[in-house]
């Protein structure tokens, strides 16, 4: 069983494509010399052990704080914002192993379909502006239309995460700028500067690579210019998008089977403005959406076996053409919920700011 689980973690290493410079710590002289699969393996865990101290050790630090701050308000409420920050990144970095898993095991499918990067790259700048503003930097766009044909909800992902760490690594007052242009017959979608861990870096390219593009880091170890290279397409003779007007609250309906879940969803819609209507299943979540068509409808996990696949595909074979969000319990559920009809997939739990801008999408 110890060399199974040895060689499975080899093939992951392998497939992450070497330590990047980083040398093995030297073993003591007198233990024996692992084998090579052992040692990618230690390799592997090491890096994933990387990835997870940072937030591990704000998290007991800030927790620390909480016991010893007593009616000190403002120190509580600092180490309760370091813990629901960080604890988001735990949730984003054990998201991407789930992901890192599957591409492994060639169980992702891409939901592709013609899309303009310049919009997409626009949503996760919209979305990013809070909190680029409370660290004092600036993040700016600069757009050109070029279209791909490619799968919107992991592509924007996949801008996100080098934008969330281009902002978490700029020095204070800088400026984080996307853009997108077309160059030699491809899309070229670039964060500048940006550093980015070796774990989300490769998953990037794997996932870039199934969209037959490429990831290009130069000098990415001080900081620098992150590319994705996408195969670029004419646009599509006509692509009907549906267009929300901003600035103001959506009809939405919320169906959740998890009452928690609800009562979260309620509390942060509702006081982004919203006018809410909730659904605890699949069948009442149908009912209502058919009467109400309302502008937008969240369906959030927690319904049983196929039920929010099943809501979504009568939704629209009842002609239903309000936006469709779906909150998905992993990412691997993604492309079948963007088959089944959902505009957009965002795996929960999901970022306030996240969830607002595609709420707001237009």
């Amino acid at each position: 069983m110890q060399r199974a689980g040895a060689r499975s973690f080899a093939s992951a290493r392998a497939w992450l494509g070497g330590t990047a410079g980083r040398k093995p710590a030297p073993r003591a002289p007198a233990q024996a010399p692992a084998a090579p699969d052992e040692a990618q393996a230690g390799d592997f865990l090491a890096l994933v052990g990387h990835e997870l101290r940072n937030p591990l050790g704000a998290l007991i630090a800030a927790a620390d704080v909480l016991e010893s701050c007593g009616a000190d308000a403002e120190t509580a409420a600092e180490a309760r914002s370091v813990i629901a920050r960080q604890a988001r990144n735990l949730a984003q970095l054990v998201n991407e192993l789930q992901d890192t898993g599957r591409l492994m095991a060639g169980k992702t499918m891409l939901a592709r379909r013609p899309l303009d990067l310049a919009p997409l790259v626009q949503r996760v700048c919209q979305a990013l502006q809070l909190a680029a503003a409370a660290r004092g930097h600036r993040l700016a766009c600069r757009l050109e239309s070029v279209w791909t044909d490619g799968d919107a909800a992991r592509l924007e992902q996949a801008v996100s995460t080098l934008a969330v760490n281009a902002l978490n690594h700029a020095p204070p007052g800088a400026e984080v700028l996307l853009s997108v242009r077309r160059e030699n017959g491809m899309g070229l979608v670039e964060v500048r500067d940006c550093r980015t861990g070796e774990l989300r870096l490769a998953l990037l390219r794997r996932l870039i690579a199934l969209h037959g593009g490429s990831v290009e880091e130069p000098a990415l170890a001080q900081g620098g210019p992150v590319s994705l290279r996408l195969p670029a397409i004419d646009p599509p003779a006509a692509a009907p998008e549906l267009s929300l007007a901003p600035g103001r609250g959506r009809k939405v309906l919320v169906v959740a089977g998890n009452d928690a879940v609800l009562a979260a969803l309620r509390a942060q819609l509702e006081g982004d403005g919203h006018a809410l209507t909730t659904a605890a299943d699949g069948q009442h979540g149908l009912s209502r959406l058919l009467a109400q068509r309302p502008e937008v409808t969240v369906v959030g996990p927690g319904l049983p076996g196929q039920a929010g696949l099943e809501l979504a595909r009568n939704a629209r074979a009842a002609g239903y053409a309000g936006r469709m969000i779906a909150l998905c319990s992993e990412a691997g559920s993604v492309a079948p919920a963007m088959a089944a009809g959902f505009d957009a997939c965002l795996v929960d739990p999901a970022d306030r700011a996240q969830l607002g801008a595609s709420i707001r999408v237009s």
